[in-house]
């Protein structure tokens, strides 16, 4: 299947599941369990805006923990072209448990449409890599989200499912509003 033809059919599945139980902010995310413990994560959002604004929202490493609540620091280990480094340290917490997770991402920009990111540490997932990208559509943008993970530490499946769907879903709702706020 092509990437375009792909990337059609998860809007039309994220945007039926939206019709059919609206979430706060219009955000959509489908989180499936895979074999072996990896989980895949698809999500999208519309907004009205301008590729350059959800562009700059998604380059802005440094600025991403003062608008998506989960990510502690992102700091810039290096950059050369569109070639990026990130160690980026975010939490999860539930009821009295918290647990912090480190990334180094290994990120690759394709302006303006789409960028690509792997964990090259392997640290805290043994798998972590996905990526952002584009569609405009009748004067909306459709902002898309994928991730394929496979976490290294022991919680219980159910709560893994739980715990990537509560987060990644307020990390794009949270991503959605600072585009529209700087728009």
């Amino acid at each position: 299947m092509s990437g375009k033809v792909f990337r059609l059919a998860l809007a039309g599945a994220c945007f039926l599941v939206c019709a059919a139980a609206p979430r706060p902010g219009g955000v959509c995310l489908s989180v499936v369990q895979e074999r072996h413990g990896n989980y895949r994560l698809e999500g999208a959002f519309q907004v009205q805006s301008t590729p350059q604004v959800v562009w700059s929202v998604l380059t802005d490493y440094a600025g991403i923990p003062h608008f998506v609540s989960g990510l502690q620091s992102s700091r810039i280990v290096s950059r050369d072209g569109g070639r990026v480094r990130l160690e980026q340290t975010s939490s999860a917490k539930f009821l009295f448990l918290a647990r912090a997770f480190t990334v180094h991402l290994d990120v690759r920009e394709h302006p303006p449409e789409k960028i690509d990111f792997a964990d090259v540490s392997g640290k805290d997932f043994e798998v972590y890599e996905g990526s952002w990208f584009l569609e405009e559509k009748k004067g909306q943008l459709v902002v898309f989200y994928r991730l394929w993970a496979k976490p290294r530490f022991s919680v219980p499946a159910f709560l893994k499912g739980w715990f990537f769907k509560r987060d990644v879903t307020r990390m794009l709702e949270e991503v959605k509003s600072e585009i529209l706020r700087r728009d």
